[in-house]
């Protein structure tokens, strides 16, 4: 199925229907059973085309790209040094980098 984001330009995403639109295309790709090659990135044309004068769509900007740095870490063994007790009972990789250091310091 073949999806015309592509085809915008930056000019066109002012246009709030437009990029809704947009949105909801990438939306349908990220749920699709579709393999992207090339490195494809939902993130980067969101990035792309995020109205950051919208406090949702900055918002959800900024978390997805703290979502990717914080992936890369683990997936990079940025925080294998951390006791498998910090993981348990948190919900971010800095709260169990804080619980780490918490059960360091209480040992």
């Amino acid at each position: 199925k073949y999806f015309d984001i592509y085809t915008y330009k930056s000019s066109d995403f002012k246009n709030e229907n437009l990029r809704k639109e947009a949105f909801k295309k990438l939306f349908d790709l990220h749920n699709s059973d579709l393999v992207f090659e090339n490195n494809f990135s939902p993130l980067n044309v969101f990035s792309e085309i995020a109205d950051i004068s919208n406090s949702i769509e900055r918002d959800a900007k900024e978390v997805g790209f703290e979502i990717i740095k914080k992936i890369k870490e683990i997936i990079e063994g940025k925080h294998d040094d951390l006791p498998e007790e910090a993981f348990q009972m948190v919900g971010t990789i800095d709260e169990a980098i804080e619980k780490a250091k918490k059960l360091q310091s209480e040992s």
